[in-house]
């Protein structure tokens, strides 16, 4: 093969990968804080909070047969652990984020997650507070 003919082969091939649009989806700025994200934690935190609230209603829809059985709160378990889970994590993860943010003057945003989540346990928590 020629010299002429191997430099023409190669402008081919780069004209060709050139023309085929890359797969990767931009990467997202990181300069700005994800509303998506603060919306998701709030929504999530929202539904929590509402299990939370309602732990003994959702006990009392049981069975009559788990509730003469030997543990009759069985059903409000699961919600009771991942209350308790929410309770801790998310004032240790939203001050981290808010923390990490200061630390570096503002310019790495907080994340929209945890900033979501902790707004909808304050507000969950005043709800309860103020309506029941």
């Amino acid at each position: 093969m020629s010299n002429d003919a191997f430099q023409a082969r190669i402008k081919r091939l780069q004209s060709k990968t050139q023309e085929i649009p890359s797969p990767k989806k931009p990467s997202n700025d990181l300069g700005c804080f994800s509303w998506g994200g603060a919306l998701k934690g709030f929504v999530l935190s929202l539904v929590i909070g509402f299990a939370f609230a309602n732990l003994q209603a959702i006990s009392d829809m049981a069975p009559q047969s788990i509730k003469d059985g030997p543990a009759p709160g069985i059903l409000g378990v699961p919600i009771a652990v991942v209350s308790v889970l929410w309770v801790i994590i998310t004032p240790i993860w939203f001050f981290r984020t808010v923390m990490k943010g200061a630390a570096s003057g503002w310019a790495v945003p907080p994340k929209g997650f945890p900033v979501g989540l902790f707004a909808g346990m304050a507000l969950t928590f005043l709800a309860i507070q103020y309506v029941s």
